[in-house]
């Protein structure tokens, strides 16, 4: 991984970047935060993410991008294969909110182990639009995750927001 002149972004960048965040997140999936809000799996799992020390707003694009990812996976079962196809997908799940007719997943497809790897995959996505390379095509996750959070502040900012799930109002770190 390099980067030819990287700046540490500043608070002020990481707060704006938050933001947009739950501004594209608002509201896309209804229907499967009232299936999780119901589950107790996902609860532990989410307690779990936030006693590691996870911003809301890295859990929340996880369930999002695991939704998503589920959603393509149902594409490629209907012969959907091709990269272009697929990256045209995703942008379209995006940019769409969730429906009551759309299927809604298991809660099992959300767990932590899921989770993490989503906020993985976000990692590497960062990185990868702030103008860093990955050389290897199975790049050191636990390394990439390291480099966001002690050179980046990568989780360390988080907003006040709407909360998705009901048994959040009962938490505090």
């Amino acid at each position: 991984m390099r980067s030819q002149s990287y700046i540490r972004p500043d608070k002020e960048k990481m707060l704006d970047l938050v933001s947009k965040r739950y501004e594209r997140m608002e509201g896309k999936i209804p229907f499967t935060i009232k299936m999780l809000n119901k589950s107790e799996d996902f609860k532990k799992s989410f307690l779990s993410l936030k006693k590691k020390g996870y911003p809301d707003w890295a859990i929340y694009m996880a369930v999002l991008n695991i939704n998503i990812n589920l959603k393509l996976r149902e594409l490629q079962k209907q012969g959907v294969r091709d990269i272009p196809s697929l990256n045209k997908a995703r942008n379209e799940i995006f940019n769409e909110n969730e429906n009551e007719g759309d299927k809604i997943f298991p809660d099992n497809e959300y767990s932590e182990k899921e989770m993490e790897f989503s906020i993985d995959l976000t990692i590497m996505s960062f990185l990868k639009a702030e103008g860093f390379e990955m050389r290897r095509a199975t790049p050191n996750i636990k390394a990439l995750r390291q480099f966001a959070e002690d050179k980046l502040d990568f989780f360390k900012y988080d907003l006040p927001h709407k909360k998705w799930f009901s048994f959040e109002k009962n938490y505090e770190k």
